[in-house]
């Protein structure tokens, strides 16, 4: 009996443990449930908008998830939407797991499409214009207004439509973006050889284009280091502070999709916005998600503040613009007048794309900052010479080690008694800079904020304070008496 027992014992224990076989497989929770929008069927090999495998943990750093030999964050890989080999069409972006369309655009049969310009779907996915009509911010209309332009019978801004770039069919590359009608790297990114890069961070072409760090080395604010600094990670050997990268966000690989920005970690929309459908939206004036998500208003109406309206409030200074009232002299798509796209690195002000404070276009179509630029130092042409930098919008020299530039020279701050523990910081002729702070000169004492001799001071004798009798003087740090003994 007892053998028997033992037997099926052993046996349930055997059961247990292949049951639990799987365990060594953590599941992300972010990733529970999720699956790409447009699902088909199959999964022999990659899919178009369809579900894959899954993907597992074992080997990655969660939340990326293993597809192949690669992790791979399917939240926002276009090929593996939200599992393995999920592969999104074109025309599509994957946020959240799910293939989806961007901000810009509305998904009509099967198709993203832009609805303020397709003469297709113009407003909306079953508004058709006539041969011969324009689709004109999302209205058939005979022709486009100034300052759009005519581009295949859709009205553009070709100063800052990437796909009509100064001329209509003139399509920037992918990394670049349309600015003053030019195709142009966006703000704190460099051309080199037709790509846009981030000369602070980038191996390759650390600080200037071509520049390449050591095997061993990163690149870390344009110059080679062997190491990232406190709170910033190196990830595939780039230091990004995972607390801000949308690319990085909160761990290598995490990639901020739907117009999403990372912020302590984490991707969010920015203040104001609304995630739809893995899109960031503004609720105040999305005409498909008015007021919450999926609250569409009528063709016949408008989003306003919220709720849809039959027109914009009279004496609002706001403008119907692709079915949303609008503020022309704020709004970055719609600045001065409908469809006019602000870019560049500039925003409205005023109904004017200006660039932002100590930022200026300097010979470009790009904001470029002139507070630490070497070529613009200040104010645009102003070029710091050789052996300095560009500080505060202005040339200093370039110090090396542990040396600070004051003025025309280089300093130690920390010995330097003119520059004591900071430019122009003067040590009294009796004190000596020591770590940085002034400090009383050899056989001197500070008392109060003075250094004195307390073998010689009458009024400090022997100790701060302790005053002679008539101050006839003090030797060797005692009061001499008025018969002159000590």
């Amino acid at each position: 009996m007892g053998l028997m027992y033992s037997v099926a014992r052993l046996t349930w224990v055997v059961c247990l443990a292949l049951a639990l076989g799987s365990c060594g497989q953590r599941t992300n929770p972010a990733y529970v449930g999720a699956a790409p929008v447009d699902s088909g069927s199959g999964d022999l090999g990659p899919t178009i908008d369809g579900q894959g495998d899954g993907g597992s943990s074992r080997g990655c750093s969660l939340p990326l998830l293993m597809c192949g030999s690669d992790c791979i964050d399917q939240q926002s890989s276009s090929a593996h939407c939200g599992a393995c080999d999920t592969v999104c069409s074109p025309d599509k972006i994957c946020s959240q797991g799910s293939c989806v369309c961007d901000a810009t655009q509305t998904l009509c049969d099967g198709v993203c499409v832009d609805t303020l310009k397709s003469t297709m779907y113009c407003g909306d996915c079953t508004n058709r214009c006539m041969d011969g009509e324009v689709c004109y911010q999302g209205m058939c209309a005979k022709d486009c207004t100034a300052p759009l332009t005519n581009c295949s019978n859709s009205c553009v801004d070709i100063q800052s439509d990437g796909a009509n770039c100064g001329t209509c069919a003139t399509a920037c590359p992918t990394s670049m973006e349309c600015a003053d009608g030019t195709c142009a790297c966006s703000m704190g990114l460099t051309n080199c050889s037709d790509h846009c890069l981030d000369l602070q961070t980038n191996k390759n072409n650390c600080g200037a284009c071509g520049t390449v760090c050591p095997t061993s080395q990163q690149c870390m604010q344009g110059k080679c280091t062997t190491k990232c600094a406190t709170g910033i990670t190196n990830c595939s050997n780039v230091c990004v502070d995972t607390k801000s990268n949308v690319n990085n966000c909160g761990a290598c690989g995490v990639v901020c999709t739907g117009g999403a920005i990372c912020t302590n970690g984490a991707c969010a929309c920015p203040a104001g916005r609304l995630r739809c459908g893995g899109i960031c939206v503004d609720p105040t004036t999305d005409h498909a998600n008015c007021g919450a998500c999926a609250r569409s208003c009528p063709s016949t109406q408008v989003c306003f503040q919220s709720s849809c309206q039959p027109i914009c409030k009279q004496g609002s200074g706001l403008t119907l613009c692709g079915g949303s009232c609008v503020d022309l002299t704020t709004s970055s798509q719609n600045c001065g007048g409908c469809g006019v796209v602000c870019s560049g690195g500039t925003s409205c002000v005023a109904g004017v794309c200006t660039c932002p404070t100590d930022t200026k276009k300097c010979g470009g179509n790009q904001c470029v900052s002139i507070v630490s630029n070497q070529t613009n130092c200040g104010d645009c042409g102003v070029v710091c010479g050789s052996g300095t930098v560009c500080a505060g919008k202005t040339c200093v020299l370039k110090c090396d080690g542990n040396f600070t530039a004051c003025g025309n020279a280089c300093v130690d701050t920390s010995s330097d008694a003119d520059n004591c523990g900071g430019c122009g910081l003067t040590c009294s002729r009796d004190q000596t800079c020591q770590s940085g702070k002034c400090r009383c000169n050899q056989d001197l004492m500070a008392c109060g904020n003075a250094c004195v001799d307390i073998r010689t001071d009458p009024v400090n004798c022997g100790s701060c304070g302790n005053v002679c009798l008539l101050r006839l003087g003090c030797f060797n740090g005692h009061c001499l008496t008025i018969s002159g003994n000590q």
